[in-house]
């Protein structure tokens, strides 16, 4: 007959916590693999993106990005007759849009809520703020162009026009005077009238003998 394994309680509860033991340190292992391979991959990461920084893909990628704020701003600046200017070298993105929309922000009328705003300062602030105003900007910038007022007194501004289907140009001159007072014969004032019995002035005045 086999004879029967007797575990005493002692011997039961011993195993038990070792089994516990196992379990948690178990656990305590896992969660340090997966702590070990996200900080793997984090590593990895910044280094991508390290590479990426001087790489020619971020360099491409920056100049395109920078051409398309440009665009924009030249769209503004379009009916003005002038252009945007090109970033600089080792200018940030960041900067060549408060550079841009500065510029454009000149354009806006006197008195208009967006003239004065700090651009910089609202940029480096709430980047999303930034955006907001630019999106206001630009296309003030570009309608202020087309208000008589924008002109100064005694000047004359050509305005082109671009249609956007087929490029056709047209041109518009804005001026605050009519241009008919270009030909107007200058202004003269009656001081007198002569008579056959001499000059008088506009009182009715004897001045002197007629010859």
């Amino acid at each position: 007959m086999g004879s029967a394994v007797v575990v005493s309680a002692n011997t039961k509860q011993l195993l038990e916590r070792a089994v516990a033991k196992l379990d948690v340190l178990g656990h305590r292992i896992a969660a340090a693999e997966i702590t070990e391979a996200q900080a793997r991959k984090e590593a990895q990461a910044r280094a991508d993106a390290a590479a990426y920084l001087t790489s020619r893909e971020h360099v491409l990628d920056r100049q395109s990005v920078m051409r398309q704020y440009q665009a924009r701003a030249d769209d503004a600046l379009q009916p003005w007759g002038e252009r945007a200017p090109a970033p600089v070298a080792d200018e940030s993105v960041d900067e060549y849009r408060v550079r841009l929309v500065k510029i454009v922000q000149k354009r806006l009328p006197e008195g208009d809520e967006y003239r004065e705003m700090p651009m910089r300062k609202t940029q480096r602030q709430s980047p999303e703020a930034f955006t907001n105003f630019e999106n206001e900007i630009y296309p003030r910038a570009r309608a202020a162009a087309g208000r008589l007022d924008s002109v100064a007194q005694g000047e004359e501004r050509a305005i082109t026009h671009v249609d956007p289907i087929n490029g056709h140009k047209s041109v518009t001159f804005l001026r605050r005077e009519s241009f008919v007072t270009d030909f107007k014969a200058p202004i003269r004032y009656v001081r007198g009238f002569l008579t056959k019995h001499g000059y008088y002035n506009t009182a009715g005045r004897y001045l002197h003998e007629k010859g």
